[in-house]
């Protein structure tokens, strides 16, 4: 058993050190330029190198704060959005704000306003861009991996496995490539789904299967019969096919298919701690997070077991949810506060 909690990723911090105060330096030296004079140039530097250290660590300090107090070490940043870009302008103005003030209570730390000004938009630049590049490069370095592509056909054109779909694009995590839908509905026949042709039906798998030398065979479908998808388990395998099932749906009884590693949100209460141990004895391998409101006495007989993995975290952030998520086939959400004593403490809190 192993039990983690999110970790504050030092190396920001640090890489964030050097850019605010490049920032700064870069501000003083662009202000100087603008000058005309020289004498006013050499006035502006010699005003930076006299105060360096003091420019240092309250620059330093502010802006980490703000940071901190913004939660930019708290993003999973390969899944950044707007959200985190507007988390980033209000941290720095914030901080900008407040080199203002100390400019107007005493001179010694500022020159003029045109040099917090300038300050301002070069960290929005720097930590803009080092925050978001690791998704920009992130995308760019898994588009041109050469890791070899798993070629996939998917069982079921439906809801589901248009999700299945959006998935895959979505977190490509093993380079799968979907080359169609396999459907039994005459009318979505030849069809794009998605960008994505139904090729053929589940008669005519196996020869779907040889001409687009497909990998895996991903059934996405809840309304199909088990004994037809049973079928096509035993036709994959004997062809080498490996199998899986779409999360969320019923598995059969197949060392290939079905989830084996599930995430129980909550799983610390009454029910969940329930739910755990039946998923352990069948099995699975079983990841929970809670915030243990309520302490843990309902899981610490469970520590023992190599299956089991507590996460100590709130469900209500992103960043704690992307964590815990990593590397699993399933979630079941059981988290939030129940009772109405409970409730009546804090009801934003509760459901």
């Amino acid at each position: 058993m192993t039990r983690r909690s999110p970790q504050i990723p030092i190396a920001w911090v640090l890489l964030d050190i050097v850019l605010i105060n490049l920032a700064t330096y870069m501000a003083y030296l662009i202000r100087g330029f603008l000058y005309s004079d020289d004498q006013w140039k050499n006035l502006m530097m010699k005003e930076y190198h006299d105060m360096i250290w003091l420019i240092f660590i309250v620059v330093t300090v502010v802006r980490i704060a703000t940071f901190f107090g913004f939660k930019l070490y708290k993003p999973v940043w390969r899944y950044a959005s707007v959200n985190e870009f507007l988390n980033i302008l209000k941290a720095v103005t914030l901080g900008s704000v407040i080199f203002i003030v100390a400019m107007f209570v005493s001179r010694q730390l500022f020159y003029s306003r045109a040099v917090i000004a300038i300050d301002w938009a070069l960290n929005l630049i720097f930590i803009g861009m080092t925050k978001f590049a690791s998704r920009i490069f992130g995308e760019y370095w898994h588009s041109a991996s050469l890791e070899p592509e798993t070629r996939v056909i998917i069982v079921g054109a439906g809801s589901t496995g248009q999700s299945a779909l959006r998935e895959m694009r979505e977190h490509n995590g093993k380079h799968y490539r979907p080359v169609g839908f396999i459907d039994d509905d005459p009318e979505k026949q030849g069809k794009s789904i998605l960008g994505i042709e139904v090729l053929g039906t589940t008669g005519n798998i196996l020869s779907v299967i040889r001409k687009f030398r497909v990998n895996e065979v991903l059934i996405a479908s809840s309304s199909m019969p088990e004994r037809k998808t049973k079928e096509i388990t035993s036709l994959a395998d004997s062809n080498g096919i490996s199998v899986s099932m779409f999360p969320g749906i019923r598995h059969v009884s197949s060392p290939h298919i079905g989830p084996e590693k599930i995430l129980v949100i909550g799983g610390a209460g009454y029910i969940g701690s329930v739910m755990v141990r039946k998923m352990l004895q069948k099995g699975y391998r079983v990841r929970v997070l809670d915030s243990l409101l309520y302490g843990d006495q309902s899981l610490t007989e469970l520590y023992k077991d190599q299956k089991f993995e507590l996460i100590v975290g709130d469900f209500r952030h992103v960043e704690t949810m992307v964590h815990a998520g990593k590397g699993v086939d399933a979630i079941v959400h059981l988290g939030g506060i129940v009772g109405d004593s409970a409730c009546q403490l804090d009801p934003d809190f509760s459901i």
